[in-house]
């Protein structure tokens, strides 16, 4: 006999509200790790958006059914489309990870909890309709021209003319520490061009101050760093046009390297004395120690970007590619 059940005011019987199996692939983890936030798209090809009115149907749970924080950045009925962020307490790289994603709405309060999710970040942005830091550190960033409102992998993202679209920050050291720098700075973009000196992001091209990532005269990715103005990866990396990709830059005891998606782009630039500027950039740079960017502006499309104060190792790089790219995990109903 069918057990009856109300929800949201409706008679409804069990097995109306599904559960989804959400399998973390072991074989893409190169080591364990903790507390990491987990991108979860859903379409119509892996969710079924008939069994959900509305975002806060949907919860996370682990394997034995206790809720998991989550952050709901991304949701809409009509294109059928959701991006959530869940605080994975440890992932295996044995073994597959499994949470549960449900349908019910019961755990949705307990779960709603952003500031949880990026515990391991200073600053994050979900370029989308609102740009907000998700941390709880409500670290602001301004904006530039006029960067457009696009569809992106991530249900939305911000356009970047590549003539005056840009956002500034201040007071970076707040975000990112200072002396040696020991931080990682990571955004998921797709540059639109490769123009010699487009820049992804960073602080004053001035001498002593430069810390930036993007092309170098060959298309290259490249680092600026101290009183070098370019350096590339000794190997050399040239990412696809029009792709997303994953850059970390990452700085720990003085030397500083890129990791692209899934692997480090040649060597470690080795710099200690670097001095921040006061502003740092993304889309463009100021070298002129003001709050206005003025040089470098790059065409591109971004949908994440996020600081740490602590540096991220390799594993994590990758498993962040992986999870933003939408191949981590598998989703199957219970």
């Amino acid at each position: 006999m069918s057990s009856l059940i109300t929800k949201y005011g409706v008679m409804a019987q069990f097995g109306e509200y599904p559960t989804y199996i959400l399998t973390i692939d072991a074989s893409l983890i190169d080591s364990a790790l903790t507390s990491f936030p987990l991108t979860v798209s859903l379409t119509d090809s892996n969710f079924d958006f008939s069994s959900t009115t509305d975002s806060d149907n949907i919860y996370f749970t682990d394997q034995s059914d206790n809720i998991l924080d989550f952050e709901v950045e991304y949701f809409d009925l009509v294109s059928k489309k959701a991006v959530y962020h869940v605080k994975v307490p440890s992932i295996s790289s044995s073994v597959n990870t499994i949470i549960k994603l449900r349908t019910d709405g019961d755990g949705y309060i307990n779960g709603l909890n952003p500031t949880s999710v990026w515990s391991e970040y200073s600053a994050v942005y979900h370029m989308g309709e609102t740009i907000i830091d998700s941390t709880g550190n409500n670290i602001p960033i301004t904006q530039f021209g006029s960067p457009t409102v696009v569809d992106s992998i991530l249900g939305k993202g911000r356009s970047f003319d590549g003539v005056d679209d840009a956002y500034m920050m201040s007071n970076v050291t707040n975000i990112l520490g200072t002396g040696s720098l020991n931080s990682a700075i990571s955004l998921f973009c797709k540059a639109e061009t490769n123009t010699a000196s487009d820049v992804l992001l960073g602080t004053h091209y001035v001498s002593g101050q430069r810390y930036y990532m993007g092309n170098t005269s060959s298309g290259q990715i490249g680092l600026g760093i101290g009183s070098t103005s370019w350096t590339s990866p000794s190997t050399g990396y040239t990412p696809s046009l029009g792709a997303y990709h994953h850059y970390t830059f990452r700085s720990y005891n003085g030397a500083h390297s890129v990791y692209i998606d899934t692997q480090q782009a040649g060597s470690s630039k080795v710099d200690t004395s670097i001095s921040m500027g006061s502003y740092f950039g993304i889309g463009a740079l100021t070298n002129t120690g003001s709050a206005v960017p003025n040089v470098y502006f790059s065409e591109m499309e971004m949908a994440e970007l996020r600081f740490s104060s602590t540096y991220k190792p390799n594993a994590w790089c990758k498993a962040e590619y992986h999870s933003l790219i939408g191949n981590l995990l598998s989703i199957t109903v219970e």
